[in-house]
């Protein structure tokens, strides 16, 4: 007879989901389920090309970005300085806002930060867990401000046109943006202090992610040849041992990664093509994953100082990439907030965000466009076509829910499994696997 218990909803994940568990003869098999259909297609074919950066923003926020990169090769375009630093710094504000809420999301599940009102001063033996949990959140809203400053809205940006932005900033945004940008990176030296001296030495905290690890699984990231070129971008593959095993140009993603479909979710998985589909299962080949840990498996320098001390710290502590632990990936989102508020330091100077035209006007177009982006979440690809009129004929997405999807199958069962042979509980049960989907 087979049992079925079920998570429904998962917490935290941007699209819903749940977590059905069948428990059949005592083997019990974990399906991570996102239970809603996304037909892009049906909202895009047929549209004005123009408005696809806006309305992909249901997705995420960083759709925007990679969308208007895509426009600006299908109508060859490159935008002036001044747009290119506008777009970045908003990049910038999407991963603190991205990091920030899972951090957030992860100390609350260890304390309730509604518990104790009071303010005490960081550093002291009384600030706990929900007192960074609320100071996160006071600076996510900074990071939130920074993101319509640059974006005109956090969630559903909407500045970014074929060959630049929409316009100017407003006179009082330079020195806003500045100042937000200073507050941002002195807090993250203070937020991955906080989290090197009283979460990574918490013995509860350890326990709990030191025992959910997946077996090793190639990695997908973007090295960027010529930032002022992304036609050179690149897509590489970092094999389960931490090796480049090879690259591919953005434009032949969808040549080397295939989508495959099972009964029993609405969402594809992501696979590498010549592997082959070989399902959802451990030691696949063909299964990759992207994101914050992928890049850091990529072992590439960070881009700031302070960034890459932290990165260093967790190498000395963890030892060498790859590594494929819940506490590693939840680190990895400390490394990249110091590294997007340094960013922020240097772009959000009026010099960056000032230049005499904000757009390169289009004067012709193309019947192709495509575009890859790192996003807070991993790896985010477009690509267009269209008719004579700019209509869009047809349209693929890779994002960073399907290539993920398998991997998230896998970490629920782990986690699953690791709890059954502690005893624990059924709620105690439901936060771990949900903790430990929550950085991926």
């Amino acid at each position: 007879m087979t049992q079925t218990k079920t998570i429904d909803p998962v917490r935290w994940q941007d699209l819903p989901a749940r977590v059905a568990i069948l428990n059949s003869s005592g083997t019990p098999r974990v399906f991570y389920q996102v239970t809603v259909p996304l037909k892009i297609s049906a909202m895009c074919e047929g549209r004005p090309v123009e408005e696809i950066p806006r309305i992909l923003t249901i997705l995420s926020p960083a759709h925007h970005l990679v969308s208007a990169k895509a426009l600006d090769r299908l109508f060859d375009v490159t935008p002036p300085p001044l747009a290119i630093n506008m777009r970045e710094a908003l990049l910038q504000t999407q991963f603190l806002t991205g990091h920030f809420k899972k951090l957030y999301f992860l100390l609350t599940a260890f304390e309730n930060p509604f518990t104790d009102s009071a303010s005490p001063r960081r550093g002291t033996s009384q600030y706990t867990f929900s007192h960074m949990a609320k100071d996160i959140m006071r600076h996510l809203a900074l990071a939130q401000e920074a993101a319509i400053i640059l974006g005109g809205r956090h969630e559903h940006p909407l500045t970014s046109l074929p060959g630049g932005v929409s316009g100017y900033l407003k006179n009082n945004s330079y020195e806003r943006l500045e100042e937000i940008a200073g507050i941002l990176v002195q807090f993250v030296a203070n937020l991955a202090d906080f989290f090197r001296k009283n979460f990574w030495t918490s013995p509860k905290a350890l326990k709990d992610f030191s025992e959910i690890s997946l077996k090793p699984m190639a990695g997908v990231s973007l090295d960027i040849r010529n930032s002022k070129n992304p036609q050179e971008d690149e897509l590489v593959v970092t094999d389960s041992s931490g090796k480049e095993s090879r690259r591919f140009p953005v434009e032949k993603a969808l040549d080397n990664i295939d989508l495959a479909k099972e009964s029993w979710s609405y969402l594809p998985f992501a696979f590498f093509r010549d592997k082959g589909w070989q399902g959802v299962q451990l030691g696949a080949d063909s299964l990759f994953f992207t994101g914050p840990l992928a890049r850091m498996n990529h072992k590439k320098a960070m881009d700031t100082e302070k960034a890459e001390e932290e990165r260093c710290n967790m190498v000395e502590s963890l030892g060498p990439f790859p590594h494929f632990s819940v506490w590693a990936a939840f680190w990895a989102l400390i490394i990249e907030t110091i590294q997007s508020a340094e960013k922020m330091t240097r772009l959000c100077v009026r010099e960056k965000l000032t230049g005499p035209f904000t757009r390169q006007i289009p004067k012709n177009i193309g019947s192709e466009g495509f575009a890859a982006l790192e996003s807070p979440h991993g790896i985010i690809y477009h690509h267009y076509q269209v008719d004579s009129k700019g209509l869009v004929k047809n349209i693929r997405i890779l994002d960073t829910s399907m290539q993920n999807n398998a991997l998230r199958c896998l970490m629920a069962q782990k986690a699953y499994e690791v709890s059954m042979a502690d005893k624990e509980s059924w709620e105690k049960t439901k936060n771990r696997i949900e903790v430990s989907l929550l950085p991926f």
